[in-house]
């Protein structure tokens, strides 16, 4: 499966919105996505140390993630991903210099984005 980097972004977006309260209880399901590909991002963002959850695995069945919430790596990518302009012009640079996504080269273009924006940049 392809890593979808604005389902990525989505995805932690809905997990922000989920009242804390609810810890555990939050249920994802994203129309134009399977539960396999929700399953595999949140694999991926729990990998990137993004969200803090469990994953309860059952044999023939996509795993469940029981989320927690948004660790302090997952604010920071989501604040700084947050700006819809921000988010598009940092795809447009790495598409146009490179073709292909890297997590780490897109966080840090949208840190240098949102840093300029501070400094008027």
């Amino acid at each position: 499966m392809k890593r979808d980097m604005d389902f990525i972004r989505e995805i932690i977006l809905a997990i922000e919105a989920h009242p804390e309260s609810d810890a555990y209880d939050l249920e994802l399901s994203f129309p134009g996505h399977s539960e396999d590909e929700v399953s595999y991002h949140c694999r991926l963002l729990f990998d990137a140390a993004m969200i803090d959850g469990k994953c309860i695995q059952a044999m023939g069945e996509p795993d469940e993630w029981m989320i927690r919430g948004l660790t302090w790596a997952g604010h920071e990518f989501l604040e700084a991903s947050r700006d819809d302009s921000r988010w598009n012009k940092a795809k447009k640079i790495i598409s146009e210099k490179t073709g292909s996504f890297s997590f780490e080269i897109l966080k840090s273009i949208l840190m240098d984005l949102m840093k300029g924006a501070i400094s008027g940049g």
